[in-house]
């Protein structure tokens, strides 16, 4: 499977004086959904304003082979999508339509097209009942919805979703995941997170600490860092700790985070 996102010896400092990351270097697999995991001010947005463009490369950074830089920016833009989700200015207009239109309409496509791709993006990610909505009626569950159809509106190759996460319940999360697989094999997926709760959800992990990636692998690879992992600040999730030290004794060979199946794992 050939690589979507190149980084390449990238390092960035805040006014040249604290240095956020030192020759950071990771690839992205397309038709994947990957985690990029960091402790609170481990630099997760910084390095998502990195990838989208907003602070300077120095042509360290490549997606589907189109180097980010100034020669290419415009195409480079084209190829991703961005969210910021803490951002309390993340939505532009007042209403579900405008927002999903916006996008398209910046790049002068024809009306008919932008509707078609609104439609879309609809079926995409069941916003049959928000479309005649204000952003100002929906649910934050709706609201991440309409935000990820704004990101992946022009069919990019990659979007960026930092922290997207953290007000959905375990219920609404799993039902996004249903979205993103959708989506994935035309739109890889970088989402950034500090917990590991969902983790097992993902097809890769990139867990970044003081600067570096601390560990790359798939998620049950991952969360066998069981000490690497604590020592970088990252809580395991208790029924995942369960699994792994039931793993380790022989009692289970699969990591479970459902209470019930694991007791009916157990009682077999």
């Amino acid at each position: 499977m050939d690589n979507i996102l190149e980084v390449n010896n990238l390092t960035y400092s805040y006014n040249n004086n604290k240095t956020i990351f030192n020759n950071l270097q990771f690839s992205i697999k397309k038709e994947t959904i990957n985690l990029l995991l960091g402790s609170n001010s481990s630099g997760k947005t910084t390095l998502i304003r990195l990838l989208s463009g907003i602070l300077p490369t120095n042509e360290n950074v490549s997606i589907d082979e189109i180097k980010l830089n100034k020669q290419n920016i415009r195409k480079y833009m084209l190829s991703i999508g961005v969210v910021f989700f803490d951002d309390p200015n993340k939505f532009l207009f007042d209403n579900v339509l405008d927002e999903l239109a916006f996008p398209l309409e910046n790049l002068n496509y024809k009306k008919d097209i932008i509707i078609n791709r609104i439609y879309e993006v609809r079926n995409i990610l069941d916003l049959q009942n928000c479309l005649n909505k204000k952003i100002s009626n929906l649910t934050y569950y709706e609201q991440v919805k309409v935000l990820i159809g704004t990101s992946i509106i022009h069919k990019p190759k990659i979007i960026f979703l930092d922290n997207p996460f953290s007000k959905l319940n375990d219920l609404e999360i799993k039902k996004v995941f249903k979205f993103l697989d959708k989506i994935k094999k035309d739109t890889t997926v970088f989402i950034t997170s500090s917990n590991l709760d969902q983790i097992l959800l993902f097809d890769d992990v990139i867990v970044i600490d003081n600067g570096n990636v601390l560990i790359h692998d798939n998620p049950k690879n991952v969360l066998q860092h069981d000490n690497e992992l604590s020592k970088a600040g990252f809580i395991i999730p208790p029924m995942i700790d369960l699994s792994l030290k039931l793993s380790f004794y022989g009692i289970i060979d699969e990591v479970i985070t459902d209470v019930n199946e694991m007791v009916n794992k157990l009682w077999k």
